[in-house]
């Protein structure tokens, strides 16, 4: 049946609960990037532009026609994926705090 008791569980010092909280910060980028979805995407977003850039340089392959197109897609993306990525990640932590 149910019981009176609350479901605090306190450790032997008497603390109620983990060492860190919950909104502390990482310990350095990478936890931060290990840790962040946003920031994940963020990091897509460079790669995307950097294969856009890549497929505008004509260095593998030939300029002009499709490539040019698929590079400014790219690239796109890549921009608008690094802005909501970074935008979205730096407003949680604004929000936080």
């Amino acid at each position: 049946m149910g019981t009176t008791q609350s479901d605090n569980r306190s450790g032997v010092d008497g603390s109620s609960g983990p060492d860190k909280s919950v909104y502390s910060p990482s310990d350095g980028v990478a936890d931060a990037i290990r840790e962040s979805v946003l920031l994940k995407i963020a990091i897509g977003g460079v790669v995307f532009t950097l294969i856009g850039v890549f497929f505008d340089s004509g260095v593998l392959v030939p300029t002009g026609g499709l490539w040019s197109i698929w590079a400014a897609i790219f690239a796109v993306w890549g921009a608008g994926l690094f802005l909501f990525g970074i935008g979205a990640y730096g407003f949680l932590w604004w929000r936080r705090y």
